[in-house]
């Protein structure tokens, strides 16, 4: 199967890119960065803004699309609402109608923060109630993956994923990817710091494919949507703990606030479990020991 990733230079996306050229598929990669991240490994690759006609075009050629390009730092999208909104907005629109020309199958990777934390484990049928420009700009992008499917009988699935971290990541420039900062401070000797009581369903990148891949095999997932996560959650404070013990690190974990109580990101998997098969393998503490080696060979 010819098989479009956007964001195929990610750390989701690389990740995904090697699991399908493994298996046989043939993979179009768009993606802003460099192809030489790739070493040979997709067959195509475009270097090429998600909201391009270049990457429409060579979105078109795909017997199925799986869009994960996005802007995704909740934290810098509070000064950025334009930026976000033409990205990852109209970056889905774009893969959607390349989708459209050729009658592709169409993934949408969204996010938890469409909901509104919560104490429960969260159910994909709450009501979206984002908290940031980031979460508004995937109701976007869910919308018209909505109105392609309706308008158009596409078959589109909406894979909404919960704090992903594993090897390939590294720590950005804001807030977000908390799994990512602690390591790298840990492995530093740096404090970490906690400054809320919430919880979190941290989600390996290896599990976050065999989400994705179970829903490219499962032709009844068109039309649906999936939380893809653990269904457990950890408080920051438990995170840092388990990050300073995996990294054999002194760093002191500092508490720097009680914001947030009962705040609350934790995924409901009983939909991807009945219908997908869906089973995450890769616990926290076998993720974080991963991803700590991945981290101290690039040191």
């Amino acid at each position: 199967m010819k098989i479009v990733v956007t964001g195929s230079s990610g750390f989701i996306g690389s990740s995904l890119v090697e699991s399908l050229a493994r298996d046989g598929h043939y993979v179009i990669g768009i993606s802003r960065q460099a192809c030489s991240s790739f070493h040979g490994r997709t067959a195509e690759c475009h270097p090429c803004d998600v909201e391009s006609d270049e990457a429409r075009q060579a979105a078109a050629a795909g017997d199925y699309i799986v869009h994960l390009a996005a802007l995704a730092d909740a934290s810098l999208s509070t000064g950025q609402p334009l930026l976000y909104n033409r990205v990852n907005a109209g970056g889905t629109l774009n893969m959607l109608e390349a989708a459209r020309l050729s009658g592709a199958g169409f993934i949408l990777a969204s996010t938890q923060r469409v909901y509104r934390p919560q104490l429960a484990p969260l159910k994909e049928d709450l009501a979206l109630e984002p908290m940031d420009p980031y979460g508004y700009s995937k109701v976007v992008a869910e919308k018209w993956v909505e109105m392609y499917r309706r308008f158009y009988g596409l078959r589109t699935t909406v894979a909404r994923f919960f704090s992903v971290y594993g090897v390939g990541q590294r720590p950005g420039k804001g807030l977000s990817g908390v799994v990512a900062l602690f390591v790298a401070r840990a492995l530093a000797g740096e404090d970490m710091i906690v400054d809320s009581r919430t919880r979190r369903d941290f989600t390996y990148v290896a599990d976050v494919v065999q989400g994705v891949r179970s829903i490219i095999e499962a032709p009844a997932a068109a039309g649906k949507t999936y939380n893809i996560a653990t269904g457990i959650g950890y408080s920051l404070a438990e995170l840092a703990s388990l990050v300073r013990e995996t990294c054999g690190s002194r760093s002191e974990i500092v508490f720097s606030g009680e914001a947030g109580e009962g705040q609350n990101y934790i995924a409901d998997l009983s939909r991807a479990r009945e219908d997908l098969g869906y089973r995450p393998t890769i616990d926290l503490r076998q993720g974080l020991k991963l991803y700590a080696d991945w981290m101290r060979n690039l040191r």
